[in-house]
């Protein structure tokens, strides 16, 4: 999945909008944690072979694994809240649906999730709370 803005055009009252009070799932993450978890991506190598969490035949596999599953939070927070605010979460042709898929398989890959339905009950739950950032808002 890219990176997809979904900032709206300024005209509408989402356009606004403030995560910083959405606690989401990745906030538990911690470097002990994936170092425990992944020891042979972190701490194992050789004198010919380096831990490839962070480089890997030249990617920035940090960037490819977490980059991706905070954009696939946000944006599918940023639907929920645009939701709660009226207005078309699928106006710009983005199906949440794929999103959902990719961050439940990422958050059962880096254990925040045990399995497929707890991975989706976190996700409901950081929606509910962007609907309700929304609708606490002023108009």
């Amino acid at each position: 999945m890219g990176k997809e803005d979904v900032s709206g055009d300024g005209n509408d009252k989402s356009a606004e909008r403030d995560l910083s009070r959405v606690r989401f799932p990745s906030d538990r993450i911690s470097i002990g944690g994936l170092r425990q978890r992944f020891p042979e991506l972190f701490d194992k190598g050789d004198e010919t072979r380096q831990p490839i969490f962070f480089l890997e035949d030249g990617h920035n596999r940090a960037e490819d694994i977490l980059g991706e599953m905070l954009n696939c939070e946000r944006l599918i927070a940023s639907f929920a809240y645009n939701k709660a605010c009226g207005n078309d979460s699928n106006v710009t042709g983005i199906r949440t649906s794929a999103f959902k898929r990719e961050l439940a398989e990422q958050y059962i890959s880096l254990g925040i999730a045990s399995g497929p339905k707890h991975a989706v009950q976190l996700i409901r739950d950081f929606e509910r709370q962007a609907a309700e950032l929304a609708n606490r808002r002023t108009p």
